[in-house]
């Protein structure tokens, strides 16, 4: 009986002889690509104008496929809809909304964007330029911060 109990305890205090830790074995998720990480609704949670903090109103912005289209009360009509595209070889990435009235008018608005966990972050100058930082100046620009909306 005593060497079993030494046995019992050397296994406890050092492990098992010859045994090897065995890895678990995760499986293998494919990246998601920002496209499918932009999905869902997002309500705005900041906002800076023109240098400075302004308030937020109340907007959510719904992405499904390539299609954008914001909701506020503050917005004349309340809603608007745009197409968009996103270059992922750039630092910061780049955000190109596409603004479609009818067949004949297009505007482009070039902005920079991140995704960090349910947050995303779009920065837009009101120069033909397209900003190189997430921050405005008393020119222009807007900076929206957006929480995912999980319902």
């Amino acid at each position: 009986m005593k060497p079993v109990v030494t046995f019992v305890a050397l296994t406890l205090v050092f492990g098992a002889v010859d045994a090897k830790p065995v890895p678990k074995k995760i499986p293998d998720q494919p990246a998601k690509t920002d496209a499918e990480l932009l999905q869902g609704e997002w309500r705005m949670v900041g906002l800076e104008q023109y240098g400075k903090v302004s308030k937020v109103f109340p907007l959510v912005l719904k992405i499904t496929g390539d299609q954008w289209e914001y909701t506020s009360t503050d917005l004349q009509g309340g809603r608007a809809k745009t197409t968009f595209k996103t270059d992922l070889t750039t630092n910061p990435r780049k955000l190109d909304l596409i603004h479609s009235r009818g067949t004949e008018f297009e505007t482009v608005s070039q902005c920079i964007y991140k995704i960090e966990g349910d947050m995303l972050t779009i920065c837009q100058s009101r120069s033909r330029e397209r900003p190189t930082a997430f921050k405005t100046s008393e020119n222009g620009g807007v900076l929206m911060v957006m929480k995912r909306d999980k319902k």
